[in-house]
């Protein structure tokens, strides 16, 4: 049986989780910092202060750490976090999983690839 559903107007995003023999819908609301990842390819979320996240700059293509934010500035023309290694980076999402860092890595490598050949 088919049945359509209309996604509440508080939410951005459908996300759908395989569990054993089921899945599992959830509408995430707009207030979460959430965005669609082209790196990672699913819904990722911007870390809050001493949250565990993934840092990584366009600087060093294949190069990230896993650390805690202890900082950022947003200003016009970019966005910067700290680890709290003490550095800056372009870019930090909200850890989730090993998966999830492999494919930030791979595809700094995949970028990197493509500019030498």
């Amino acid at each position: 049986m088919k049945k359509v559903y209309r996604i509440p107007e508080d939410s951005e995003f459908v996300t759908a989780e395989v569990t054993d023999n089921s899945i599992v819908l959830l509408f995430e609301p707009k207030a979460t910092k959430a965005f669609l990842c082209d790196i990672t390819n699913d819904l990722e979320y911007m870390p809050n202060l001493g949250d565990l996240s993934i840092f990584w700059s366009q600087e060093r293509p294949g190069a990230a750490i896993v650390a805690r934010l202890s900082d950022y500035n947003f200003s016009e023309k970019e966005s910067l976090f700290k680890s709290s290694n003490g550095l800056w980076y372009h870019h930090a999402i909200r850890f989730r999983n090993e998966e999830q860092y492999n494919k930030i890595i791979s595809h700094g490598r995949e970028t990197q690839s493509e500019k030498e050949a």
